[in-house]
């Protein structure tokens, strides 16, 4: 996606839209898409159903619907050797393995405690991790065997898991504690497996990795700061980007998280409004600039916003059931799906008139 990083903001174009779910006849909510992952074949969404909702993603048509969870899917991880696998974490304390050309899991990892809220596979599809309350757990998926588990990083319940993307070895956990670590999943000993710590003052929302070898970390905290650590020293801070990206035209209400271009090495970081609007923000170490609006496509709160490197689109997940595809290159796509979605609701409340 090339977008101008001059003063003027850019509008991009609303170039596909999934609509998850529908309003019931009497009056309860559409669900909420809490996530949208994408790869070369599919499109995977989380619903606040406790469901996975499955479509093309060169058609957007609806391919199939998972329903092995009982509580929140907190997190969907693809296979990165295979666009048929995908991973799924949920609160219901199961970590299920889909193949997405069949209809129930290949695989059930269940572990006693409050369930699974991050979750990360690592880049050769050899490793997948998690945290159960303070419990940093990883299971080598060729064997399935519970290899490592920590207990003693993080005094509180941890909200982050990410292996880095190049070193897959590597695991980064953040915690309700305000800190990061950062473990050698090779070794079990746990003093000497820790490399390296981060403390921040505020509880950890989200964590990620920026710049040409991934060696920079964002993170974001449950009160919306936003830092910038390279080897464990911080190297920039926005105490509230919101705000830095508010103008008098448009007042951003929170944040949703930053998204990677890897192929302009560019970090962007989101923000939305209760009504939907969605601003893409510029931000390095110094400066953060909004250069992006997206509008029309949404008409609640954003759960996700990520950059889909494979189609060059911003890709978003909200409250209102839907899925939403941007770009700065205009689509005839975005009205044949409204259409389509349209028509399947007329359709359906035809046939189901009480």
């Amino acid at each position: 996606m090339s977008v101008s990083s001059s003063s003027s903001t850019t509008k991009l174009h609303l170039n596909g839209t999934i609509v998850c779910g529908f309003e019931g006849k009497n009056g309860e909510e559409a669900p909420y898409v809490f996530e949208a992952k994408t790869n070369s074949n599919y499109i995977a969404t989380s619903t606040s159903e406790n469901v996975i909702k499955i479509y093309s993603s060169s058609s957007f048509e609806h391919l199939n619907t998972f329903h092995g969870h009982s509580s929140t899917i907190n997190e969907l991880n693809f296979f990165h050797s295979n666009p048929h696998l995908l991973f799924s974490a949920s609160s219901d304390q199961n970590i299920c393995l889909w193949d997405l050309r069949t209809n129930n899991p290949i695989k059930i990892l269940n572990e006693k405690g409050n369930g699974f809220f991050s979750f990360s596979l690592n880049a050769n599809d050899s490793m997948i991790a998690s945290g159960i309350q303070e419990d940093i757990l990883v299971w080598d998926i060729r064997t399935w065997n519970k290899v490592v588990q920590y207990s003693s990083f993080h005094p509180e319940d941890i909200t982050q898991v990410k292996f880095h993307p190049i070193h897959h070895h590597l695991l980064y956990t953040g915690s309700m504690d305000g800190s990061i670590c950062v473990t050698d999943t090779r070794i079990s000993d746990e003093e000497e497996a820790l490399t390296e710590g981060i403390h921040l003052e505020d509880s950890i929302q989200n964590i990620g990795f920026y710049g040409v070898q991934r060696e920079k970390l964002w993170i974001q905290t449950h009160s919306e700061r936003l830092s910038f650590y390279q080897e464990g020293i911080r190297i920039g801070e926005f105490d509230n980007p919101r705000l830095n990206l508010s103008n008098p035209q448009i007042e951003f209400n929170y944040l949703v998280s930053c998204t990677y271009d890897p192929s302009e090495n560019q970090l962007y970081v989101a923000a939305g409004t209760h009504s939907g609007t969605i601003g893409l923000g510029l931000v390095n170490e110094q400066s953060m600039a909004l250069i992006a609006t997206m509008e029309g496509g949404h008409n609640g709160v954003l759960r996700s916003v990520q950059f889909d490197v494979g189609t060059k689109q911003v890709v978003s997940a909200g409250e209102d059931s839907r899925v939403c595809f941007w770009s700065d290159k205009e689509s005839e796509r975005a009205s044949m799906n409204e259409n389509k979605a349209s028509k399947k609701r007329i359709a359906r409340d035809l046939t189901k008139p009480y």
